[in-house]
């Protein structure tokens, strides 16, 4: 191969590499321009479809909304039924148990009373015994000792004993009656008492 050929070749492969170039650049050129165009559309269908879809979104979310409503709703009801259950339940379990706490009560007080009947008879009872005991004591003890004291003042007034003696006879027989009539009030206090 001569020089000549070799510098045939070169050129001929330079133009080649310049054409190829060419025909590069303008087939990038081209398929930029379509994937620009690709790009605008596939944005442009992106779109479309965000906004169908925020569409069907706000749409269910509107039929959630509805439904959720529906059931708050259906739910209040049932609760206020339930409360008007629980309040009726209530109201009778309330009745029920004023009745039976009447009727204890009643039971109760009529024991009471049945045992302060009994009490009162045995006051009565008692009062009596002790007034009857104290009638048998003041016979027995207080007045024979009142004769006596009545025998001794006049044995006194016989024998014409001396004044200080008669008054303090009088003194003791002031003092016996004292609490004669101190245990008179006694016994009628006890009576009223009883």
């Amino acid at each position: 191969m001569t020089q000549e050929d070799r510098r045939e070749i070169r050129e001929l492969l330079q133009e080649q590499t310049a054409d190829f170039d060419t025909k590069l650049e303008k087939q990038a050129a081209a398929f930029d321009q379509k994937l620009e165009g690709q790009a605008v559309s596939f944005d442009k269908k992106l779109e479309e479809q965000a906004e169908h879809f925020d569409k069907k979104l706000e749409e269910q979310a509107e039929r959630f909304d509805k439904k959720l409503e529906e059931q708050a709703e259906r739910f209040d009801k049932k609760l206020e039924e339930q409360d008007e259950r629980f309040d009726k339940k209530l109201e009778e379990q309330a009745e029920r148990f004023d009745k039976k706490l009447e009727e204890q009560a009643e039971r109760f007080d009529k024991k009471l009373e049945e045992q302060a009947e009994r009490f009162d008879k045995k006051l009565e009872e008692q009062g009596h015994s002790f007034t009857n005991q104290l009638n048998v004591l003041f016979e027995s003890k207080i007045m024979p000792q009142f004769q006596l004291l009545a025998e001794g003042q006049q044995m006194l007034m016989d024998t014409l004993a001396p004044k200080s003696r008669v008054e303090a006879l009088e003194e003791e027989v002031d003092l016996m009656k004292t609490v004669i009539r101190s245990h008179s009030r006694d016994i009628e206090e006890l009576k009223k008492a009883i």
